[in-house]
């Protein structure tokens, strides 16, 4: 009887695993597009995964004006921009540059430009999770893209800013 009772509760472990799993997989599969930023971003590989977590997080709906004003207002993202000695100049000036684009109607022309400002961002923001681990990177990605408190950067009791 045991033996038996075992058996049912591994079988029912494993079809729970397999229904989690399965349902968390087509949430992710949900987002068909990721809208007209996805052509430009696809180069650019962090900016790329950041901006589809973004996507997934909202809705499946892509608004780019929002993700690059997420960005430069991330203060995590801030503080570990600067430890990683990225100036305000490749930073932020791109950004702004990308906040006032329509996407769905990008100026012929203006290619060069973008491109060179999605280089100078993904760059950024490589330098500064080159010394995280991966799951450090993703957790770091969801405190700057989901806007949750952040462990990278606390304020002790005597108001001084520590970093970790």
């Amino acid at each position: 009887m045991g033996f038996l009772k075992a058996v049912t509760i591994v079988t029912l472990w494993i079809l729970l695993s397999f229904f989690w799993v399965s349902m968390g997989q087509s949430a992710e599969r949900n987002c068909l597009s990721y809208g007209d930023m996805e052509t430009w971003l696809k180069p650019h590989l962090i900016l790329n995964d950041w901006y589809q977590f973004y996507v997934i997080r909202h809705d499946c709906e892509p608004r780019g004006e929002a993700f690059f004003k997420t960005l430069a207002s991330s203060e995590p993202l801030s503080t570990k921009l600067n430890q990683a000695k990225v100036t305000f100049d490749q930073f932020y000036v791109p950004i702004s540059n990308l906040i006032s684009i329509n996407w769905e109607s990008v100026k012929t022309g203006r290619e060069q430009n973008i491109q060179s400002d999605l280089i100078l961002i993904d760059h950024g923001i490589r330098k500064a999770l080159s010394k995280m681990s991966s799951a450090d990177q993703d957790y770091f990605r969801a405190i700057v893209l989901l806007d949750l408190p952040s462990e990278f950067a606390s304020i002790p009791t005597n108001n001084q800013l520590v970093l970790r």
